[in-house]
């Protein structure tokens, strides 16, 4: 089953599964990572979203080669393998 995150006309955000090209899907209950259930209930799709709503995007990394001399850390490695 494929699963869509998607915004119907009255603004309000739900898991579904596409029916059909023509922008109408079935509503999925209950929660993405616990579990969902097919609802029987149909929505119009008015937009598209991101598969989930993340709570906290962390990210490290040493890109500039100056920060990563800085820190002892091997650097990007270039074009010519310096």
């Amino acid at each position: 089953m494929k699963i869509i995150r998607f915004l119907d006309e009255a603004g309000q955000v739900r898991y579904g599964s596409p029916l059909s090209t023509d922008g109408v899907a079935e509503v999925l209950e209950g929660e993405l990572f616990a579990g969902l259930r097919r609802s029987g209930a149909q929505a119009r799709i008015a937009r598209l979203l991101a598969p989930f709503d993340p709570v906290n995007i962390f990210c490290l990394g040493l890109n500039p080669r100056a920060h990563a001399q800085e820190a002892g850390a091997p650097g990007p490695i270039g074009r010519h393998g310096t």
